[in-house]
């Protein structure tokens, strides 16, 4: 795990995802928007690094913003046009169905301030750290296959897994 975004106005619930996160993963880079303009601008520089965002579903409303419009979604919209793959957890306090499909979303997990959500954070990481890991052990062994039907890698005479 290299880079995890975290976008959420709530610092307090920021502070408290970046400690869950950092006991879950070994040594990550963790960076921290308040917003979701500069945690877009962060993945539009950085996209091909980022291997988590942690998204909150609702921000304070801007002037003249319908109080209902959810920018989580808006956030998701512009990854889907863009065609940014990175997986994603949405955060709410409130009970949300996507009506559209992200493949990248991994998990919805519903905050509440007095409950711990620690515990669905742990199970939602090791989910997205085992589909990490069948995606390598796919990746190896396709290689693998390449490597004895005659794919030869130039002025190497070992094998290239390793």
């Amino acid at each position: 795990m290299e880079d995890i975004i975290i976008i959420d106005d709530d610092y307090y619930k920021t502070e408290y995802m970046k400690h869950i996160l950092s006991r879950a993963f070994d040594n990550p880079k963790i960076y921290t928007y308040g917003n979701q303009e500069y945690g877009l601008s962060h993945i539009d520089l950085y996209r091909d690094s980022i291997d988590l965002l942690v998204l909150d579903w609702t921000f304070p409303m801007k002037e003249g913003e319908n109080p209902k419009y959810a920018q989580g979604l808006e956030v998701l919209k512009y990854l889907k046009q863009n065609k940014i793959d990175i997986k994603t957890i949405i955060f709410s306090c409130d009970d949300i169905e996507l009506t559209e499909k992200f493949n990248n979303v991994v998990s919805i997990i519903k905050y509440c301030p007095y409950k711990s959500i620690e515990r669905e954070i742990q199970d939602t990481v090791n989910d997205f750290n085992k589909q990490l890991e069948r995606e390598k052990k796919r990746e190896k062994r396709l290689m693998r296959r390449l490597y004895y039907t005659g794919y030869k890698r130039k002025k190497s005479s070992e094998p290239w897994w390793k």
